[in-house]
């Protein structure tokens, strides 16, 4: 599948996000219309209605994390011409369908997606390699995008995306690089928190690496997730965090491995000696089935 590329340019977030909209109005309408037939025809526990109420949840949490990302949803609705509670929504489609889920089937399959971080002195070339695949639906190749996002406010970005979401997968400028897998049959349906997608364009926009990480340490997040962060001066950093739920009780979850280096003080200042071409990322997408594919 070839990936069309965008290049949203803008002064703040507002703006980039306005651009946005308006760049990729028609993907983002057509992503809309297909998650809202995939939510209304069965597929989910949820009707449409019924995710965005959930979704209006998550806001108390995503303002105190990052204000100025919901700016740029906003600047995305403007643009693109589509409400603002849709496009909430679609950046927090997993954790409305966790939180109402199922009865589980026979026949249901298990899914998922995969990183793999490979550091320096295993790579041909020495440098520092991130690869993520996407299992997902074959109806979500339609509005799958690349966003090369200019910024004067902090590195530049390229992402892997859905048209109107603000980032799945990605790295930037200084070279730091990031993979996410859903933990999805781990979860728990009574805690809110920030969605996803919010943690992930945060730490993509981080020009330090123990700041990028920090963004997930630090965040309270709604799912489980295995994320995968990696560096170009050689790090690789695996970390599962979020809440999960086992039996009739829940706990937070944080199980955090340093392959290489490490998100410290030391190696906090390094961030910046590299270009992201020297952290290679490489994403693919597939034909997967489940409650949520990420």
């Amino acid at each position: 599948m070839e990936m069309p590329v965008f290049t949203i340019r803008g002064k703040n977030h507002r703006e980039r996000g306005v651009d946005y909209g308006v760049q990729c109005k028609e993907l983002i309408q057509g992503v809309l219309e297909r998650y809202i037939r995939f939510f209304n025809g069965g597929h989910t526990a949820v009707s449409w209605d019924e995710a965005k109420v959930i979704s209006k949840e998550f806001l108390p949490f995503i303002r105190s994390y990052s204000p100025e990302l919901l700016d740029e949803l906003e600047g995305i609705a403007q643009g693109a011409d589509v409400e603002f509670d849709d496009l909430l929504t679609l950046n927090s489609r997993s954790e409305a369908m966790t939180l109402v889920r199922r009865p589980p089937s026979d026949k249901e399959e298990l899914d998922g997606c995969s990183s793999v971080a490979v550091l320096p002195d295993a790579s041909a070339n020495g440098h520092t390699i991130l690869a993520q695949n996407w299992d997902t639906y074959t109806w979500q190749e339609f509005g799958t995008v690349i966003l090369q996002i200019l910024r004067d406010d902090g590195p530049d970005l390229m992402i892997v995306t859905e048209a109107g979401q603000l980032a799945r997968y990605g790295m930037n400028q200084a070279g730091i690089a990031l993979g996410v897998n859903s933990l999805q049959k781990t979860y728990n349906p009574e805690v809110f928190g920030i969605p996803s997608v919010f943690i992930r364009r945060k730490f993509l926009e981080q020009d330090r690496y123990v700041d990028a990480v920090n963004q997930i340490f630090g965040a309270e997040s709604m799912l489980p997730m295995y994320y995968v962060a990696a560096y170009c001066g050689g790090d690789a950093l695996q970390d599962v965090s979020g809440p999960l739920r086992v039996g009739k009780g829940s706990f937070k979850l944080r199980v955090c491995k340093l392959c290489a280096g490490g998100p410290d003080g030391e190696s906090d200042d390094r961030a910046g000696a590299g270009g992201a071409g020297q952290a290679g990322a490489g994403t693919g997408a597939g034909a997967g089935r489940g409650d949520h594919p990420d």
